[in-house]
């Protein structure tokens, strides 16, 4: 694979900073201008393409607004070890860029002591941590804090961190080799056998089955 067609697979920098900007019409062209370099290129390919956007942008916002919208961390998922045709590459990367600038204008409106309390959330997955805990960081009550949740994220505080901890192992489970028991040490479950059970609640088999799927799809792809 050349060096070109590796960029546009994996570099999303200049998508990522227009995406920032709110400069909507300018991360589209680059998308598209992008998006245009596999138009002859193996499905398996695209996948790929679509999957490293998809991790470039929360990635890049993640880090500059210190919290980044969950439900976007696997907008595609489904289409990655799926034929994907070069209008679904257009199509479906274009969406996710429009997706993360509405967001991203709501959030522009969400209240700080929220976006505190995600960024706090976030850096201390690992640890045990409570509403109370959190409340006492940004600084107002446990009921205000448990009101602006769920008016402002649609989740509840405990609803909120526990995906916000699947995300993290679903990640790890994807690109890591480490044992279950250190995923679930590192994503702040307390036991191997709770993050079990809350990951078969979420995605109907175990966290263990669910990385041995996802290994054959992707050997199979």
């Amino acid at each position: 694979m050349n060096r070109e067609l590796l960029q546009a697979i994996y570099d999303h920098r200049a998508i990522c900073t227009a995406v920032e900007q709110r400069q909507e019409e300018q991360a589209l062209e680059l998308w598209e201008e992008k998006a245009r370099l596999l138009s002859q290129a193996e499905s398996a390919e695209r996948s790929a393409m679509l999957e490293a956007l998809s991790q470039s942008l929360y990635d890049h916002i993640l880090r500059v607004q210190g919290a980044a919208p969950v439900e976007f961390r696997h907008t595609s998922r489904e289409m990655y070890t799926r034929t994907l045709p070069q209008a679904a590459l257009v199509g479906h990367g274009a969406e996710m860029i429009r997706q993360y600038i509405r967001r991203m204008n709501e959030d522009g409106r969400q209240d700080d002591h929220i976006r505190m309390a995600c960024c706090y959330i976030t850096t201390h997955l690992s640890e045990p941590f409570t509403l109370e805990t959190v409340a006492k960081h940004v600084f107002v009550s446990k009921c205000y804090l448990c009101r602006m949740f769920r008016s402002q994220t649609g989740q509840s505080f405990s609803q909120y961190v526990t995906a916000q901890r699947l995300e993290r192992a679903e990640h790890l489970l994807r690109h890591s080799g480490l044992s279950i028991d250190r995923i679930a040490e590192q994503c702040g479950f307390g036991s191997a056998a709770y993050f079990a059970t809350t990951f078969r609640r979420r995605n109907g088999m175990a966290p263990s089955a669910w990385r041995r799927q996802l290994r054959t799809q992707q050997k199979a792809g």
